[in-house]
């Protein structure tokens, strides 16, 4: 890798989720690689750094970036494939309901 590049950039995750019932959030989550010594660029969404992927969830992030990385760690990590995923409230706590994002088209291969 050489420069600020991402590299092998692919869509992992989509997840859907409501906000007051007035409107629909879609969140598209991408994973890559980036070299150790990437600058960051500022912006102006707020002070950014670079995090390592294990500790995110101890991170001040939303319910629905713990509930993709709890996910990534227990399945995703383990395959190249796409989920989506719908979030609600389960005995008031956030959770994801997950689900495998295949082209139904496409013949499988044996």
């Amino acid at each position: 890798m050489k420069g600020n590049y991402i590299n092998n950039l692919s869509l992992r995750y989509v997840v859907l989720r409501t906000k007051e019932h007035q409107e629909i959030r879609i969140q598209y989550v991408f994973f890559g690689t980036v070299s150790k010594n990437s600058t960051l660029i500022e912006s102006d969404e707020g002070s950014l750094e670079w995090v390592k992927f294990k500790d995110i969830a101890n991170q001040d992030v939303s319910a629905t970036t713990k509930e993709i990385v709890k996910h990534y760690n227990g399945i995703g990590d383990s395959t190249g494939e796409m989920f989506v995923g719908s979030m609600k409230s389960l005995k008031g706590e956030p959770t994801i309901t997950w689900g495998l994002l295949k082209d139904w088209e496409v013949p499988l291969l044996n």
